[in-house]
Order: structure tokens, then C-alpha cells, then sequence
């Protein structure tokens, strides 16, 4: 008799992920980024960028960008924004396991 054990290791807590401060903030747009610091994805990503929302916990259903998918750091454009207007931010990537979002930021639009 053969026992084949499969060992589904769980997703990581901490997804090694921190969000950029926004900068270069207009009526229309604003830049931020993601900072990985952690080698710890599986592989190479298969995508990064930031997402954001005029409501908290953004997720890319929401507005996104999109920056590559390469394992390094990176600045995101984020724009088509509304002036005088809350946002909420967050440094994401998608590994083979799925979508990590970084801390979350806001700022409002002139």
C-alpha cells in the first residue's frame, strides 16, 4: 500500500509588500509605487501595480495599474481622478498564489 501525504502550505501572512507615499498630487492624478521586501513570492510575479477607489480597501476590481512582473520595486501612475476627492491606495502583486495588497494610504486631490 502506497500513502501519498500532499502538504498544502498556507498562503503567507505577511506578503512582504509596503505601499509608496503618494506624491505629485494634482486634481487628476498622483503617483505612488510598491516597495516587495520579501523574496519569499513563488517565482516570478505575474503581475504589480497599485489599485485605488474613493472608498477604503481598494482592490484591482477597483482602478488599477499595472508595472510589469518583475520581482523589484516600482512607481505607479495613478490617474482619470476626480479634484477635491478622497482616495484610497495600495500597492498589490499576484504570484502563483494570488493577489498581495500592501498597506494602505489615502489622499485627497486638489
Amino acid at each position: 500500500m502506497i500513502i501519498i501525504v500532499f502538504r498544502i502550505s498556507p498562503l503567507r501572512a505577511d506578503p512582504g509588500l509596503s505601499t509608496v507615499p503618494i506624491t505629485e498630487i494634482t486634481a487628476e492624478s498622483a503617483t505612488s509605487g510598491g516597495v516587495i521586501t520579501s523574496n519569499s513570492f513563488c517565482g516570478k510575479l505575474k503581475s504589480k501595480g497599485v489599485c485605488w477607489s474613493t472608498n477604503p480597501t481598494p482592490t484591482i476590481a477597483d482602478t488599477f495599474s499595472e508595472n510589469g512582473n518583475f520581482n523589484d520595486d516600482y512607481t505607479s501612475f495613478i490617474y482619470n481622478l476626480s479634484s477635491n476627492t478622497t482616495y484610497y491606495v495600495r500597492a498589490y502583486v499576484e504570484d502563483c498564489n494570488g493577489f498581495y495588497y500592501g498597506d494602505e494610504l489615502s489622499f485627497t486631490t486638489n
